[in-house]
């Protein structure tokens, strides 16, 4: 991971700690609506997200809490 993270600054020119990386192996594949730990979240930092395979839309929705 420390890799990784050192890729993207390099690359970028920016720090993150969150790094997203999804694989969909075909249309039927396919996660849930989840929430991530938003009390680590740092709304000046970047999220980098890496998708592979079939093509998914990322949406978002409000989780009902304060954070």
């Amino acid at each position: 991971m420390e890799s990784i993270q050192s890729k993207i600054t390099e690359q970028f020119g920016t720090s993150t700690n969150h790094v997203i990386v999804t694989l969909y192996k075909d249309e039927k594949d396919n996660i849930g609506w989840h929430n991530d730990k938003p009390a680590t979240i740092d709304p000046e930092t970047p999220i980098y997200i890496f998708s592979f395979g079939e093509q998914r839309p990322l949406l978002f929705r409000e989780n009902g809490s304060e954070e």
